[in-house]
C-alpha cells in the first residue's frame, strides 16, 4: 500500500516593544524562454520602540515563502490481484504550489506547537491550515504523503539554518525558486519569536510574471486556440521558406 502525489494543479503578534522591518531584493520576477530560476534575498532588521527596553531572552527569526494557490491531489494506490489501481484520495484546497520555511533554528525551538497552528508557519502546520477533503479516520497519512513528496520534489523546503541574524538585529535569508515556479503573487512573511511565542510578524509580496512575448503567446493560446494554430503553422511555413533560401545562397556560391 502506498500513498502517491499525483498532481499540483498584516499579521500581528502580541504586544511587544521589538518591531521588524523588512525588505526584498526584488518586487518582480520575469520568466522568459531561458528562465531557469532565481534567488530571492529577505533582509530587514528588529526596531526597538523609543523609550522601550529590549525584554530579557533570545530572539528567534522565522521567514516563509508562500507561492500561488494550487490543487493537490493525493491518492492511495493499492493492490488487487497483482495490478495497482487508485483507491482512496484526498484533495486539498487550495495548496500552496510552493512553500519555503527558514529559520535560525530548528521549530520547534523557536514556537510552541500552538503558535505553529495558529501561524501556519511550519511545512505541517501550513498543510493542515487548508481545505482537504479526505477519508475518514486516515487524515494524517494522506498529510505526511503530501508533505513527504513536496518536500522530494522541491515544492516544500525547511531550512533550520536558512536565517543569518547579525548582532541580534540585523536577519536575512536568500531563497532559490526554481526553474518549474508558477506565475502568480508569493507572500513573504517574517515571524520574530522569544520564549515560542511569536511577538511581531510582517508581511510583503513580490509577483512573479511571464516576460512580455511568452506572456502574449500564452494568452493567445489560452484565448485563442484557432488562432494561435494557424500563427503556429505561418510560422513554420515561413521558417522552412527562409531556410531553403539561405541553403539556396549557399550553394549558389
Amino acid at each position: 500500500m502506498a500513498l502517491l502525489l499525483l498532481a499540483f494543479s498584516t499579521l500581528a503578534g502580541p504586544a511587544s516593544a521589538e518591531r521588524t522591518v523588512m525588505a526584498l531584493s526584488q518586487e518582480e520576477v520575469g520568466i522568459s524562454a531561458t528562465f531557469d530560476g532565481t534567488d530571492i534575498l529577505v533582509y530587514g532588521g528588529i526596531t526597538l520602540e523609543t523609550g522601550e527596553t529590549r525584554p530579557a531572552g533570545p530572539l528567534g527569526v522565522i521567514v516563509t515563502v508562500d507561492g500561488p494557490p494550487a490543487i493537490a491531489t493525493v491518492r492511495r494506490k493499492t493492490s488487487v490481484g497483482g495490478i495497482w489501481i487508485n483507491s482512496d484520495a484526498g484533495r486539498y484546497v487550495p495548496v500552496p504550489s510552493f512553500y519555503s520555511v527558514a529559520s535560525t533554528a530548528p521549530l520547534d525551538r523557536l514556537v510552541t506547537p500552538e503558535e505553529d497552528r495558529l501561524y501556519a508557519i511550519g511545512i505541517a502546520a501550513r498543510v493542515r491550515s487548508v481545505t482537504v477533503r479526505r477519508p475518514t479516520g486516515e487524515a494524517e497519512q494522506f498529510d505526511e504523503a503530501l508533505q513527504r513528496i513536496g518536500l522530494r520534489d522541491g515544492r516544500f523546503r525547511l531550512r533550520p539554518d536558512g536565517v543569518e541574524l547579525r548582532s541580534g538585529t540585523l536577519f536575512q535569508a536568500s531563497f532559490s525558486l526554481p526553474a518549474t515556479i508558477s506565475n502568480g503573487d508569493y507572500v513573504v512573511r517574517v515571524f520574530l519569536t522569544r520564549d515560542g511565542q511569536v511577538i511581531d510578524a510582517s508581511r510583503r509580496v513580490f509577483a512573479v510574471k511571464k516576460a512580455p512575448v511568452e506572456r502574449f503567446v500564452f494568452q493567445l493560446a489560452k484565448e485563442n486556440g484557432t488562432l494561435y494554430g494557424v500563427l503556429c503553422v505561418v510560422l513554420a511555413v515561413a521558417a522552412g521558406w527562409l531556410a531553403s533560401v539561405v541553403v539556396g545562397l549557399i550553394r549558389k556560391r
